[in-house]
């Protein structure tokens, strides 16, 4: 029997990057925010993990055609990996502000992204000031509140699942991967090995842009945003189903 697994946190934290790595085990499945309208119409529930809800498509589950684009391409292969899988799951950003709908289910692991609020904000500002159509929400404002809700909400971890909070910067700038394998305890890990090789120089890329943030945003996050907390994860006294973030 498989366990779940979902992968969370803050919008612009790397939850996208994670989907992207951990789809590429033959030990998991994994959707790409499969049931995230599910999950805000507060009706995610373990029988959408099911294999026949999972590939077949209702209506309000999501906010893409799952037989279309790279989520499209990879359902053909998380199908054939199906019945031998370790883990069936999400990629669900925002997820830690929705984890009383995970009590229903008979537990497994979270993987929780922290990114620093610096380069949250930015990338909020960024994708903002771009005009991206897909981006809903705002700037530096936003970027504050939503990072301060989703690490309270997130201290809060569920009790029938084990969480681990990867910090995005120290993933990819040391080893601390290996140690998320064999928390998940995967046995096939040369495959992530090498997925997170070719993710991490489009990772140290995105780390070097320039934040561009002006001296009153910064002021903002200095007055606002909820270091208390992040130090908190960081640290991982958190409670026993946590795991700080080691590079180890």
């Amino acid at each position: 029997m498989a366990w779940n697994l979902f992968v969370c946190g803050c919008g612009r934290s790397g939850t996208t990057a994670m989907w992207r790595l951990l789809s590429q085990s033959p030990e998991i499945v994994i959707g790409m925010e499969r049931f995230v309208h599910s999950m805000m119409w507060g009706k995610l529930s373990p029988h959408l993990y099911t294999e026949e809800r999972f590939f077949t498509q209702g209506e309000r589950e999501t906010w893409y055609d799952i037989t279309k684009g790279e989520e499209g391409a990879y359902m053909p292969i998380a199908r054939e990996r199906w019945k031998k899988a370790r883990y069936i799951g999400d990629k669900l950003p925002t997820l830690e502000n929705y984890f009383d709908q995970l009590l229903t289910f008979s537990g497994g692991r979270i993987i929780y992204m922290v990114r620093n609020i610096y380069d949250v904000a930015a990338s909020y500002k960024r994708r903002r000031d771009t005009g991206d159509p897909t981006w809903t929400a705002g700037g530096v404002d936003e970027a504050i509140v939503d990072w301060n809700k989703s690490l309270n909400s997130a201290l809060s971890s569920p009790h029938n699942f084990g969480i681990r909070a990867i910090d995005y910067d120290r993933f990819y700038r040391g080893d601390g991967y290996v140690g998320l394998w064999s928390w998940l305890e995967l046995k096939q890990q040369g495959v992530l090995n090498q997925a997170h090789a070719k993710l991490r120089t489009r990772a140290m890329g995105i780390m070097a842009q320039p934040r561009n943030l002006t001296e009153e945003e910064l002021s903002k996050i200095h007055a606002n945003a909820d270091f208390d907390a992040y130090n908190k994860i960081m640290s991982g006294q958190i409670g026993m189903n946590w795991l700080r973030p080691a590079a180890s």
